[in-house]
């Protein structure tokens, strides 16, 4: 990293704007002079903010960074571009601050912020910005500061830093935590290899305990041993299982010899019991066709019935025929009677309701007056509705014409008071603000008072402190003077810088509040020129101006309120939207429309109503209803008579016609009936006399055993089918039997239980030599599987732990991989360093790596010894002075910036910032010193040095000359 540009403004001592241009250095180094308190570190304070957000030391904070000296307008901001291998960054960075706001007319706080530009002009904020800048500068703050710029008073810190502070920084530098990953990978790896060795030997052990060693007790006694070893066991199993697997195959071969015997013994039984089934069926048909045959007289019965029944059932037809031509016959001569009877007695009906049907027209003529005289009272009910309504209507218009003026003259009022309490707190406002002015005044007056005292103070102390170097006959800095007669004396009272900032910080925040408060009152009154007078911000009392108008206002409304509760209780009208004035303005506009909308509905009602009226009309609503009523009754009944009659003639007349229609009809088919009885009755004889019936009464006694027909017919059929049946099936076992005799089941069905146990008690003990053998053979696999790994993992985890223990720091040197490592690098640094140092301190000193190991440390290795050649013996680096600590630090950094060049690690330090620390070298050395630096130009480093020592404002050419004032400091550029 190597600076280019750094701008700032507001910051630390300097009000405006500073921009320092490094590429002017040519020499590659520079020095920054000025007085005690000037501002030379606020430079390095710049870069360091700008990069880090914090200072170069850790004596200040980002939070006092804005000048003192500054507007309170003014923003506080640091600008730093840069160059990292040949490409260029630009940062902007601000910190938190209070800023006045124009238009807030107060002081806020602005947050911190900051924007990165990298070379592709991508722009990175906030918390990305802050981890690109580290990341391509490869340092946090606290190694910069340590490495690229020994701030004032923590030159030595990188020198004193112990070897896991070191250790951090080279890390980051030379990029090493590739080592550290290294060995925490081999530990992870070794840990790993360890869980899976335990992991695989639990396994064996856990399928060793599940092995059936109940027949062997040599596998017992393995498996059981106090540690047990797989691998034997495996041995032992091997040539087990060989032997169970020979006896398995015996076992099978005797198993199918006795299932061939029980095949056969089984085969026999089942045709033994066969035969004893068909010797059991022939005796059941036998025993069944001995009973058939004893029903053959019975059946033979049967069959007589049932021929005499088909006859019967074949003369059923004309029989049926008859007897229903009877029953009818019987039925249409009573209907005959009936008739007849029922037409005689409606003709006298008949007669009166012609009679009555004569009188209809007379009824009719009646009900067509009634008819007409309600149609013209229809007519009037109507007008004399519309007329009633019409002044209902007109009467409630006029009452909601009446509460729209009210409501109308309420808005008004309502407003008027509206804008009166709008002005009433503006002047409230108002007062407030020549109040809050007045102590505003006040507060400014006596902080300006007390910073002003507290400035002549520190005056007199400087002047006091002056006054104690003068000597007579020498002159005076200040007026050149050789004689003092009057030297400042302290008066006692003493008042340092921060006191005095804070004193000035107080006074600016008092004028900033006294001005907001100013403003808004300005504002105020120049919105509101009919509430306020021109001369009103030049009154001389203007709390009692504002007073009075408020009086004034609140009498208004006072007297307003007065009207308002005549109209309506104040608590209804209390809210706040009565209160504004663009609500009631909204509000009054409708109550305007409504009134002239209803007082014209009003006339146009009054003049209809009025163009209708008849003066002579006497009769009312009610009475015309009334009438109305009593003639649509009397229409009512006539039109029911009139119904009555001409129902009752269309009745009568339709009755009489309908029962001599009926008359006639049953007459005729009556005579029908007759002569088919007649016939019927002919054929029915015949059919008795054919089929030799003795008569009528013959037939139908055996007529009635009808329903037993089909019951016989079906018994006859149903032993005719099963004789036939029986005597077939008979035929047929006979065949099957043949000459064969009864079977000896108990004899075959023993010899077949002897061969089943036989049977039963071989596969059993060959299932128990089975399963032993096919468990402990899948075990086996398992556990040799397991075995195998456990070897494989016990080889690779002698290797891999053996690396990770080495690696981690558990050797003899006690040295990590990573330290290892970082111990090279740290020897090409002491080694660059120690040129420098031995030029700076002319041979004496030269830094030393600590070779002793820290017990349980493997972040040793990295402490410092410093070797004195006047005394020499080694000793700790703590033991040197101010300005040896300086050189052995100086030589140091120089160090590192050249190693990490050379090997071109992850960063590139071109850069190097010494804050003080010359002073405390004797002439001599500081030559050295100076010699050392001068000569890092020709590697392009930039070197800036903050110092008072003369020596060095005369050997370098290229200054910053810093410059305090009274209104800040301010910066020029000398070569």
């Amino acid at each position: 990293m190597k600076p280019i540009l750094l701008k700032f403004h507001a910051f630390g001592p300097y009000p405006d704007t500073v921009e320092i241009d490094f590429t002017q250095f040519e020499s590659g180094i520079f020095l920054i002079s000025g007085p005690t308190g000037a501002g030379k570190t606020t430079i390095f304070d710049a870069i360091c903010f700008a990069l880090y957000s914090h200072a170069s030391g850790n004596t200040r904070t980002t939070d006092s960074f804005k000048s003192h000296h500054a507007q309170p307008q003014d923003l506080c901001f640091v600008e730093f571009t840069f160059s990292l291998e040949g490409k260029t960054y630009h940062i902007r960075r601000t910190p938190k601050q209070m800023v006045y706001s124009k238009r807030k007319k107060e002081l806020i706080e602005s947050s911190g912020e900051v924007l990165f530009t990298l070379p592709d002009q991508q722009i990175l904020t906030g918390r990305d910005a802050n981890a690109r800048i580290e990341e391509l500068l490869g340092l946090n703050c606290e190694q910069f500061r340590k490495i690229v710029m020994l701030a004032q008073g923590e030159f030595r810190r990188f020198l004193d830093a112990s070897s896991k502070e070191k250790q951090d920084i080279f890390r980051q530098i030379f990029q090493t935590d590739l080592y550290e990953r290294f060995t925490a990978e081999l530990s992870k790896r070794a840990d790993q290899l360890k869980k899976e060795s335990d992991a695989a030997r639990q396994a064996a052990l856990s399928m060793l305990s599940q092995l059936d060693c109940s027949e062997d007790e040599v596998l017992h006694d393995l498996i059981h041993a106090e540690y047990p070893s797989p691998s034997a066991v495996c041995e032992h199993l091997n040539q087990t299982l060989l032997s169970q697997k020979e006896q398995i195959t015996a076992l099978n071969q005797e198993v199918e010899k006795i299932e061939a015997s029980l095949s056969d013994a089984t085969l026999c039984l089942q045709k033994a019991q066969e035969l004893e089934q068909l010797f059991g069926l022939r005796e059941t048909v036998e025993t069944e066709l001995l009973d058939l045959l004893s029903q053959d007289e019975e059946i033979s019965r049967q069959k007589e019935q049932l021929s005499l029944l088909d006859t019967a059932a074949q003369m059923m037809p004309v029989y049926t025929l008859l007897r229903d031509c009877r029953r009818q016959t019987a039925e249409k001569s009573d209907q005959l009677a009936k008739a007849k009877q029922e037409l005689t007695n409606k003709s006298a009906d008949f007669l009166r309701a012609a009679e009555q049907f004569r009188q209809v027209e007379s009824l009719n003529l009646q009900r067509d007056l009634c008819y007409q005289k309600i149609q013209k009272l229809k007519q009037a009910i109507e007008q004399q509705k519309r007329q009633e309504e019409t002044a209902a209507r007109i009467s409630q218009l006029k009452k909601e014409l009446a509460s729209a003026k009210r409501s109308a003259a309420l808005s008004q009022l309502l407003l008027e008071r509206a804008k009166l309490s709008q002005q009433a707190s503006l002047l409230l406002r108002a007062q407030t603000l020549c109040q809050e002015i007045t102590s505003s005044r006040q507060q400014f007056e006596l902080a300006s008072q007390n910073y002003q005292q507290a400035q002549d103070t520190m005056h007199k102390m400087q002047a006091a402190l002056l006054a104690q170097g003068l000597s007579e006959g020498v002159p005076c800095p200040v007026c050149g003077s050789v004689h003092h007669p009057s030297p400042a004396f302290a008066s006692g009272q003493e008042v340092d810088a921060d006191e005095l900032n804070l004193l000035s910080t107080k006074m600016q925040q008092a004028f900033g509040t006294l001005s907001s408060k100013q403003a808004l009152l300005e504002e105020l009154v120049s919105k509101q020129p009919q509430l306020f007078d021109q001369s009103f911000l030049s009154h001389p009392a203007p709390e009692q101006k504002v007073q009075e108008l408020l009086l004034k206002v609140q009498s208004q409304i006072q007297q307003l309120e007065a009207l308002i509760v005549q109209k309506i209780p104040l608590e209804k009208v209390s809210h706040s939207r009565y209160f504004d004035p663009d609500y009631l303005q909204e509000q009054i506009l409708p109550t305007q429309e409504k009134v002239s909308a209803l007082s014209a509905s009003l006339n146009t009602l009054t003049e209809e109503y009025q163009s209708h009226s008849s003066p002579n009309s006497e009769q009312t609503l009610s009475s015309l209803l009334a009438e109305q009523k009593q003639l649509s009754e009397q229409e009512g009944q006539l039109k029911q008579q009139i119904q009555k009659i001409n129902t009752r003639f269309q009745q009568e007349s339709s009755l009489k016609s309908q029962l001599e229609a009926a008359v006639s009809q049953i007459s005729g088919d009556l005579s029908s009936l007759l002569e088919r009885r007649q016939q019927l009755t002919e054929e029915f004889l015949g059919q008795l006399s054919k089929n030799q019936f003795a008569d009528e009464s013959a037939f139908l006694s055996l007529a009635e055993q009808m329903s037993q027909r089909e019951v016989l017919k079906q018994k006859i059929d149903g032993y005719s089918r099963q004789l036939l049946a029986a005597q077939s099936r008979r035929n047929q076992l006979n065949e099957q039997i043949g000459s064969r005799p009864h079977p000896d089941l108990q004899v075959l069905t023993e010899q077949r239980e002897i061969l089943l146990a036989q049977q039963q008690e071989k596969k059993q003990e060959l299932s128990q030599i089975q399963e032993r053998y096919h468990l402990n053979s899948r075990l086996l696999s398992g556990i040799e599987s397991h075995v195998k790994k456990l070897e494989q993992l016990q080889q690779d985890f002698e290797t891999i732990g053996g690396l990770a223990e080495i690696s981690s720091g558990k050797n003899p040197q006690r040295l990590s991989f990573e330290s290892f490592v970082l111990s090279g690098y740290f020897e090409q640094i002491i080694a660059v360093a120690n040129l420098h140092l031995n030029q700076m301190s002319m041979g004496r000193y030269r830094l030393l790596r600590k070779k002793d190991r820290s017990r349980g440390n493997t972040s040793s290795g990295l402490d410092l010894e410093i070797f004195d050649s006047y005394t020499g013996i080694p000793r700790h680096v703590s033991t040197l002075s101010g300005g040896e600590s300086f050189q052995a630090s100086l030589a140091l950094a120089l160090g590192l910036a050249q190693v990490v060049q050379h090997h071109a690690g992850g960063i590139r330090i071109q850069t190097m910032f010494v804050d003080e620390g010359f002073g405390s070298l004797d002439p001599q050395s500081l030559d050295m010193a100076i010699q050392t630096l001068m000569s890092l130009q020709d590697d392009g480093h930039l070197v800036g040095i903050i110092s008072h020592v003369s020596q060095l404002y005369e050997r370098i050419h290229d200054k910053i000359i810093v410059t305090p004032s009274a209104n800040g400091s301010t910066i020029s550029l000398s070569d």
